[in-house]
């Protein structure tokens, strides 16, 4: 293997180093390899060049013109090999507040200027060389110079003086301060700077930025090949678009052919027109609307008529709106040309960046559950969390999401019982009359707050079984999310509840029995979101509602009634969801119910040496039905328990049988559920 070029960059900010493994990887996997030494500032790394520690240098401007004299001295050449084409033609602005009574350079003779890092050419050298040759304006006698240096060593790659200029504009610590044209609308964007408070009151000339540097000695055939795959990365690979955003460019272009790097004027095709070019374009006036404000969104939206390649006539009227434009048209991928030298009607042809979004983008079903295809058999991990229905740019990130196929979660009427959770929700504070007075003995009273301790340690189940899986559903089933999600929100309403009518009576929640909450543990251990569900729902909550209409017709005061049957609508809701998911998931897979009956067996078996419904709450739900502690009273109260047993195995029996299970099975099943009822 031959040993790998180096390449040297300055570490201006942490994702630097993403950047250059990702070119790393590309460029290895076609066979060129290369690697890359980071340097903590541009003068070390261009030192580097010389003694042949790398092979290629990314240089900013100022250290291309470094490069380029030092070679020179030595009798040696470096090479300009290709540039972003965000680094090409740039301008630099300098801005006032909207309302400065700055309306010229000359103004600004006895004012402080605000300007970035000691050695940044966009926002110091350049400008500076502007406010001399442009206003004849002479740093530190006409004007005081306010540098703002972050980072210095990194010759502007960080924004931060840049910003913090900027921001002592607004405070009126300068009268204005200077930046690239694309940091003005991008502070815009940011907040940083009000959206139209501030007004260009000059611009620089054209400029180019950043330059791949070719080392001295470097083998020109490995420069070729190299410059080669540079230029080959194309915005609309999925694969490829990421990195080229992450390094801020849509595609690599050949360097300007110039000696002098960044100050030299820009070949004439890249700006002005041609008559061919101006054969009846559509036209559009921004007016006074600056990008600072929101102009891109008119040039955008008009160029969204046009197909590719056809261009789009803009005029404007804000200060300095050239090279704003000029700057969205290079981050938008737009090819740009002016009528003439003073820049008073641009051509904006549409590029291809835009559309390559959408190129090769996954199709994800519908937003509507009931149009046909709409919800898919399979979710793919690479549609993430995105919306259903939305295409999805390829080379998105895979998210891993154990629950992703239709048939293994799916309900057909999910929607359906999603809003009618969502109409049916209701406020402890406003449904419940929390005033009322009880009149009941202190023994039926303890047998009520048993049973809502009881009924809490149940909830909490009920609550945490949806929570483990909602987490692993993949978001293209949203409406069972949703509905797993209110099922939640249900379970959490009744905790809250029943812990409140256990403080109305003045007292804290009584036993919890060691068989209770191996039953309930058991439900949590399940991994299989339909045998969870069948457990849960279907088995435990369908009795858990017998047990709420009990409470319901024999508790002795209207709160806990009105509780009961409050919570036991909600209950009947999640028993819905079980049963309509099964039925789903049955009909494709009928072996399904094998396996459903023996979880009921396994649950049987591992909960056999458990005592099942603990002793408190059975003479707790006597007591409550009996309403007193009289033999006749209680006798009744003993009677009412039977039969809600009763009830309750009449309940299983009949959701099992619309699950598909023979009679003799359904009835053996259901007697094997748990006597802890939940």
């Amino acid at each position: 293997m031959s040993q790998p070029l180096i390449l040297g960059a300055v570490a201006y900010a942490p994702k630097v180093v993403t950047i250059w493994e990702g070119f790393k990887a590309y460029l290895g996997e076609r066979g060129f390899a290369m690697d890359y030494i980071l340097y903590s500032n541009y003068e070390t790394q261009v030192e580097a060049q010389f003694k042949g520690d790398v092979a290629f240098a990314w240089n900013s401007p100022l250290a291309w013109v470094r490069a380029d004299r030092m070679a020179r001295a030595r009798g040696q050449q470096v090479q300009s090999l290709v540039m972003r084409d965000t680094d090409q033609d740039l301008e630099s602005v300098l801005v006032v507040k909207a309302d400065s009574p700055v309306q010229s350079l000359a103004d600004l003779k006895g004012q402080a200027v605000g300007f970035g890092a000691i050695d940044s050419p966009q926002a110091t050298l350049i400008p500076l060389d502007h406010l001399q040759h442009a206003g004849g304006l002479a740093p530190g006698k006409d004007y005081a110079v306010r540098r703002f240096d972050v980072l210095g060593g990194k010759h502007g790659d960080h924004i931060g003086g840049e910003r913090d200029a900027a921001v002592a504009m607004l405070a009126g610590e300068v009268a204005a301060s200077w930046m690239i044209a694309g940091n003005h609308r991008a502070f815009a964007k940011e907040g940083t700077l009000p959206a139209g408070g501030t007004r260009v009151l000059a611009t620089t000339g054209l400029y180019d930025h950043c330059t791949m540097t070719v080392s001295p000695g470097v083998d020109a055939a490995a420069t070729q090949r190299f410059a080669e795959l540079l230029l080959a990365m194309d915005w609309n690979d999925a694969q490829v678009r990421p990195l080229l955003e992450l390094e801020g460019l849509k595609q690599w272009r050949w360097a300007a052919p110039t000696a002098s790097g960044c100050w030299s004027a820009p070949p004439p095709s890249r700006a002005s027109m041609t008559n061919a070019e101006t054969s009846l374009p559509a036209a559009i006036d921004i007016e006074s609307l600056g990008f600072d404000a929101g102009a891109h969104l008119l040039v955008k939206h008009a160029l969204g008529t046009q197909p590719a390649g056809q261009a789009l006539r803009v005029r404007g009227q804000a200060s300095g709106w050239q090279a704003q434009l000029a700057d969205w048209c290079r981050t938008q991928g737009h090819a740009l040309a002016w009528d003439g030298p003073a820049r008073g009607t641009a051509l904006v042809t549409r590029g291809t960046a835009e559309a390559g979004r959408w190129r090769d983008a996954a199709h994800t079903g519908h937003a509507d559950p009931h149009q046909d295809g709409a919800v898919l058999p399979q979710a793919a991990p690479g549609w993430g969390l995105a919306a259903r229905g939305a295409r999805v740019e390829a080379g998105a990130p895979a998210f891993t999401f154990r629950l992703d196929r239709k048939q293994d979660i799916w309900a057909d009427n999910v929607a359906e019982l999603y809003a009618q959770a969502v109409s049916a929700q209701w406020n402890p504070d406003t449904a419940l009359d929390w005033e009322v007075t009880f009149t009941h003995p202190p023994e039926v009273e303890t047998a009520i707050r048993q049973v809502m301790t009881y009924m809490v340690e149940n909830e909490n189940a009920a609550l945490l079984v949806p929570v483990r899986f909602l987490g692993q559903i993949h978001p293209h089933y949203r409406e069972l999310q949703a509905a797993l999600a209110i099922q939640v929100a249900d379970e959490a309403r009744h905790i809250d509840v029943f812990t409140r009518r256990i403080r109305k009576g003045g007292g804290e929640p009584a036993l919890s029995t060691a068989g209770g909450q191996a039953s309930l543990k058991s439900l949590l251990d399940e991994p299989d979101f339909s045998i969870a569900g069948f457990l849960l729902s279907v088995l435990g909550e369908g009795t858990f509602v017998n047990l709420l209409h009990f409470l319901a017709a024999h508790a002795p005061d209207p709160l806990t009634r009105q509780i009961a049957r409050l919570a036991a609508r909600d209950e009947a809701r999640h028993v819905a969801l079980g049963m309509s998911h099964l039925l789903h998931r049955l009909q494709a897979e009928p072996d399904l119910r094998s396996r459903l009956a023996q979880a009921v067996e396994q649950r049987h078996d591992t909960l056999a040496a458990t005592s099942g419904l603990n002793e408190e709450v059975f003479d707790a739900l006597i007591l409550i039905a009996a309403g007193s502690l009289t033999p006749p009273a209680v006798r009744l109260g003993f009677e009412r328990v039977q039969q809600l047993m009763r009830e309750m195995a009449d309940g299983r029996f009949t959701r099992l049988l619309r699950l598909g299970f023979e009679r003799g099975e359904a009835e053996r099943l259901s007697s094997l559920h748990t006597r802890n009822f939940m």
